[in-house]
């Protein structure tokens, strides 16, 4: 009879059995150049642009302070168009033109005009009407345009 040679062998280190399939890795890509040509399809593949939410978070914080800006620029312009006086100067009253005689006082000529009204009102719009800064800037000769009153 043949005799057959069995052995012992030694318990080995036990591998547990893998839990899931092994992965498979993709090969590294190139890290030179990437090409900038379109495939033939004539989309580039997965590469969109996504925002994250600090992205989305800035975006909507600087659209939000552009519509405000924009909108307190026209309030400033639309209160500055309903303060401009409508047809010119504010007031507009028709005037005629008087020369200054002598001893004649913005006070006087005033209570000229308008004899039955308030004289300062009078003396501020005839130095409005002739960049007048103070009653003293009165010269013997000067020509004044000064409100007439309507009768």
């Amino acid at each position: 009879m043949a005799r057959h040679d069995l052995r012992e062998v030694a318990p080995g280190p036990m591998r547990p059995a893998p839990l899931s399939p092994p992965v498979r890795r993709r090969p590294p890509r190139p890290r030179g150049v990437r090409s900038c040509v379109l495939p033939a399809g004539g989309q580039g593949g997965a590469s969109t642009l996504r925002l994250t939410r600090r992205g989305r978070l800035v975006l909507t914080t600087l659209s939000a302070l552009a519509a405000l800006a924009l909108v307190g620029v026209l309030g400033l312009l639309a209160q500055a168009a309903f303060d401009a006086p409508a047809g010119g100067s504010a007031g507009s009253t028709a005037t005629t033109t008087i020369t200054v005689e002598p001893g004649e006082t913005m006070w006087g000529i005033a209570t000229q005009l308008t004899p039955n009204a308030d004289p300062r009102a009078t003396v501020d719009e005839i130095a409005r009407l002739n960049d007048l800064s103070r009653a003293g800037d009165l010269r013997v000769g000067q020509r004044l345009v000064v409100p007439v009153q309507a009768r």
